[in-house]
């Protein structure tokens, strides 16, 4: 059991959801973009090696291709969670020199990770060309995507529909400990619990009852596979 962390539930107005699949990923945490650093006023567009705004046209490329190549059953999500300038160099009349930021996608089809790295890097060569940057991804990190056991997924909605609750299937975008008990071959499931305002904010929140749906759902299938 564990929250969304996400809208779904609560935008369908479900109290719980069964997890169809959990996310792999590919991340640069510590990437970088290498331009020259000028003056605002004295330097034309033309001569601009500017690193921010390099940076802005790889994320604008980006959330195109995310919204071109997702779909219900392969989601995406494409992450730039951390964008700086230099404190030491950077200035209100200065042209970045350099950025740094880092990088997330995830998403629960391995092909679709493929093509989206892909396209990332043919994305910075065009950039770099053309602007005179340089992009410096640093080390690269990622997770396989896992699916949950079909077994669990229809005994639990069978639970479900006897007792009238309405349980969608979602994938999970967060990685959790059920992928690494998944890769390793044994057969794993989630019950997510909706909450009213998402996770990593200040504002998160679940209601109870809606918790108590889902440990009594859990105990059901505890109870029917004992029986079995």
């Amino acid at each position: 059991i564990h929250i969304e962390q996400g809208p779904t539930l609560e935008l369908d107005n479900a109290p719980i959801g069964l997890v169809s699949g959990i996310s792999g990923s590919f991340r640069y945490r510590a990437a970088k973009c290498l331009g020259v650093y000028g003056h605002s006023g004295a330097v034309p567009r033309r001569h601009r090696r500017d690193a921010f705004m390099a940076l802005a046209e790889l994320a604008m490329k980006l959330d195109c291709f995310w919204e071109e190549n997702e779909t219900p059953d392969a989601p995406l999500t494409i992450t730039f969670g951390q964008v700086t300038t230099d404190p030491v160099q950077h200035a209100f009349s200065k042209v970045p020199g350099e950025v740094g930021f880092s990088l997330d996608v995830r998403s629960t089809a391995p092909a679709l990770l493929e093509r989206a790295d892909t396209a990332l890097m043919k994305f910075a060569a065009e950039i770099e060309a053309r602007r005179g940057v340089h992009f410096d991804w640093g080390p690269r990190s990622g997770s396989t995507p896992a699916v949950m056991d079909a077994g669990i997924l229809g005994l639990l909605e069978l639970i479900a529909g006897q007792r009238g609750v309405l349980a969608p299937r979602l994938p999970s975008g967060a990685g959790h400990d059920a992928a690494v008990f998944s890769a390793n071959g044994i057969p794993s499931a989630m019950i997510f619990v909706r909450n009213q305002n998402g996770s990593h904010n200040p504002d998160e929140a679940m209601r109870l009852e809606d918790l108590e749906v889902a440990a009594t759902m859990l105990a059901q299938l505890l109870m029917a596979e004992a029986v079995k």
